[in-house]
């Protein structure tokens, strides 16, 4: 029927948002919210409220609105606001700052961090969250399974490989980047690199460059395009928060924290597990991240 909110029923009794149903949410709900806020992960609205509270976000906002992606919230940005309500989008930086794409909204805030996976890429989060899990389980043996010196190994190599990334987005090389599953990338859960995946891929990137963008064949162009390949466009570089991999994306990052908490873990399917990970996780965020990202999204809703 016109004038209603679409939803369905899920196998197990949830309920499941139409797309049409999820942009429209924000027209049922908008009385109970002095605020609409809007996030690009579908289905992560409970994530996010407790987020919010943990934030401590001034005003009364009973539901937040997440639409399923970042063009989703753009074309919802283009929509009049209901009823003259203030409006925050937080968007994921992404690689919006390295390749000048960002979205020029006042009612946008950006997360200063590839995606909001990148907080909780955090070895005390996934010992803290693998003993709670798992009866009986010696915090010392689960410290044994995140050694700092495989993560540093993992990080070492993939931030190489997001350089790749980077230059092979910007200069449209029609190559994947970070739709590669990280299975395909790396040996889970020791975190080494495929290396017969990363000569297929160099190679295939070195004939994209000869037949798309010949010129960064001239002279050391290309090694010149990688080493900076994290250095944002002019004007956008307060855009990252400037932490330690805040331009690797986080879902890749925890993924590999992932497959090693599946270990104690594998009867649990690895999205349930990232999912129960970042909830319980909220309550440890640093504060200086969660001043960070207050600060980030008061700067919106003060204006």
């Amino acid at each position: 029927m016109p004038g209603r909110e679409r939803v369905a029923i899920d196998d197990v009794g949830l309920p499941k948002y139409s797309v049409e149903g999820l942009d429209n949410r924000d027209l049922f709900l908008a009385d109970s919210n002095e605020i609409l806020i809007y996030f690009e992960d579908a289905n992560w609205e409970e994530f996010y409220l407790s987020l919010l509270e943990k934030l401590q976000i001034h005003g009364r906002v009973e539901t937040v609105f997440c639409l399923g992606g970042k063009g989703r919230l753009i074309e919802k940005i283009r929509q009049a606001p209901e009823d003259g309500k203030r409006r925050l989008f937080v968007f994921d930086k992404d690689f919006d700052d390295l390749l000048g794409c960002v979205t020029d909204s006042v009612e946008v805030a950006y997360l200063g961090r590839y995606s909001i996976e990148n907080y909780f890429f955090s070895t005390p989060c996934a010992v803290r969250f693998v003993v709670s899990q798992v009866k009986g389980l010696r915090r010392a043996a689960a410290e044994r399974c995140f050694q700092d010196d495989q993560i540093e190994s993992f990080l070492s190599w993939y931030t190489e490989v997001c350089r790749y990334f980077v230059v092979a987005q910007k200069f449209r090389l029609g190559i994947e980047s970070i739709k590669v599953p990280l299975c395909d990338l790396a040996n889970l859960p020791s975190g080494e690199r495929k290396d017969d995946w990363w000569q297929n891929y160099c190679a295939r990137f070195a004939e994209r460059v000869r037949l798309v963008q010949p010129h960064l064949q001239t002279g050391n162009r290309l090694e010149r395009e990688l080493a900076k390949a994290f250095d944002p466009v002019k004007g956008r570089e307060g855009i990252a928060d400037g932490s330690d991999y805040c331009h690797l994306p986080g879902k890749h990052l925890l993924e590999f924290l992932l497959s090693r908490i599946s270990v104690f873990l594998p009867k649990i399917d690895l999205e349930d597990i990232r999912y129960r990970l970042m909830m319980s996780s909220i309550a440890h965020l640093a504060v200086t991240e969660v001043d960070e990202i207050s600060r980030r999204l008061r700067t919106v809703l003060d204006r």
